[in-house]
């Protein structure tokens, strides 16, 4: 078998691991869906960046209405109790941006589903709410204006992202569902 050319064949060095272990170490993941760093963004600097400005604009507008000359103890603790709850919710979204981009678990998929429920509707019915119950008459179109129409945006928002959240195929397999956690 002189004429005959055999194909070299791969000789492997002794300490070199198996090929299965070469794919399943952590550092060696693929790359990261497009979908995926916009959520963690989303949740580490587009939510704590728009729940500040929007009640920094919301403060200035109320200064503007005049809430300030005319309930200025009620308008100083609505102030305060804002800041909380905007900085409360940034510093959760901020932890769930991190925990879903540090940890490929079910539960950081999990915890995300709830906090969307946390710093979405919840944040609007303690905000705009809150506000309502100090500063206006209850009339169908400024409860309307004031907290049916955020809360609509943000069931609707929280909605469409939880439910994909719970069901996309792609993010069970990333994220390591195996069937027995609950959706």
């Amino acid at each position: 078998m002189e004429g005959q050319q055999t194909a070299p064949t791969e000789e492997k060095s002794p300490t070199a691991p198996p090929d299965d272990t070469i794919q399943a170490h952590p550092e060696n993941r693929p790359d990261e869906p497009v979908w995926l760093i916009f959520l963690i963004l989303l949740f580490m600097f587009g939510n704590p960046l728009f729940d500040t400005c929007s009640f920094l604009m919301q403060l200035r507008l109320y200064e503007r209405v005049g809430i300030v000359r005319v309930f200025p103890d009620i308008f100083s603790f609505y102030t305060g109790y804002g800041w909380f709850i905007v900085i409360f919710s940034s510093l959760v979204s901020l932890y769930t941006g991190y925990r879903l981009g540090e940890r490929r678990e079910w539960a950081s998929i999990q915890f995300a589903r709830w906090m969307f429920w946390l710093i979405g509707p919840l944040q609007v019915l303690l905000l705009q709410g809150v506000y309502c119950l100090f500063f206006i008459s209850v009339s169908g179109y400024k409860i309307l204006g004031y907290v049916l129409l955020p809360m609509a945006k943000s069931l609707l928002w929280t909605l469409v992202w939880t439910t994909w959240l719970g069901k996309s195929r792609h993010i069970r397999e990333l994220y390591g569902y195996t069937g027995e956690e609950e959706s």
